[in-house]
């Protein structure tokens, strides 16, 4: 199996990852062009926020979702097996992300309403959780019939960990962390309707633990 290689926020060139800087350049060479075309004309501000609002939404993610290749699939579907793997699976989550009673948002949140960017520090840990969480999951071996369970939620794990990424260089790039907040919010509704799904199926076999 392949294993995504995660890169440290500051090794990332910033022209890659920094929205801010870009939408800087883009709107600085179109009021320069506009000064040069109409040096009378005045600034348009519900412009400008205009297109930061459009590149706030269209903004996505770089992960790539993971595959069959990227989990350890095997073919045991009796009972037992099954409720071994969603026990291992729940404790490595439990383990991952102990003592994070918190949202990764509400942290973002707070910083930016009181320009405290030094407290985004916080988010560090959730950062360290997110590749523990991820390393130990898609290393347990899962029957097939929950595989799709599984690679789907290794990858939401990769996609809420690079919006972590984004909310804790908010003060670097405040764009992308303020795009990555409503992509925060499709993911948690994702991982609710998967956690709902997950029940379900294991409940249709009678499995509780």
């Amino acid at each position: 199996t392949s294993t995504p290689e995660f890169v440290a926020w500051e090794d990332v060139p910033q022209g890659e990852i920094n929205l801010t800087g870009r939408l800087a350049q883009s709107l600085g060479q179109q009021l320069i062009a506009q000064r040069m075309i109409n040096p009378e004309k005045s600034i348009n501000p519900t412009a400008i926020a205009e297109q930061i609002a459009e590149v706030a939404t269209t903004y996505t993610l770089a992960v790539v979702p993971l595959t069959a290749k990227d989990v350890i699939i095997i073919k045991n579907e009796d009972p037992a097996t099954i409720t071994a793997w969603a026990k291992r699976f729940d404790a490595a989550l439990q383990d991952s992300f102990r003592g994070k009673e918190q949202s990764e948002v509400s942290i973002l949140i707070a910083a930016l309403k009181d320009e405290n960017y030094p407290a985004l520090v916080a988010l560090d840990a959730y950062l360290v959780s997110y590749d523990t969480a991820f390393s130990a999951i898609r290393k347990i071996p899962v029957p097939q019939s929950f595989a799709d369970t599984q690679i789907r939620f290794v990858t939401l794990l990769l996609q809420f960990r690079e919006v972590a990424a984004h909310f804790r260089a908010a003060e670097e790039d405040p764009v992308a962390a303020i795009a990555s907040m409503k992509i925060y919010f499709t993911l948690a509704d994702q991982l609710e309707s998967l956690n709902k799904e997950t029940r379900q199926k294991l409940a249709e076999r009678h499995i509780t633990f």
